[in-house]
């Protein structure tokens, strides 16, 4: 069995680090960005995206944990957003 736990400021910091890392890795070597620029190119998408961090309305971030052993699986970001629902009850991930 799973849970989801809201994603303290602190993991969310980690996190955070290593999502921005890994875009621009990923931008990198699909040949978008240059190595030397995609770190910042990177960090400033992900403020765009999360202007208020772990506070960003609409947004929301979720440690995923195995409650057998108690360990952190994973995470998961969604972003509610009216404009799209089809029924009140759609999620979009």
């Amino acid at each position: 069995m799973i849970e989801f736990i809201g994603m303290s400021k602190g993991k969310f910091n980690t996190y955070f680090k290593e999502a921005s890392r890994k875009y621009a890795e990923e931008k990198v070597n699909s040949g978008n960005w240059s190595p030397e620029k995609a770190e910042e190119l990177a960090k400033q998408t992900m403020k765009k995206l999360l202007p208020e961090g772990i506070n960003t309305k609409t947004h929301h971030l979720y440690s995923i944990y195995d409650k057998e052993s108690n360990k952190r699986i994973g995470i998961i970001w969604f972003k509610i957003s009216e404009k799209w629902f089809i029924k009140p009850t759609d999620v979009f991930i």
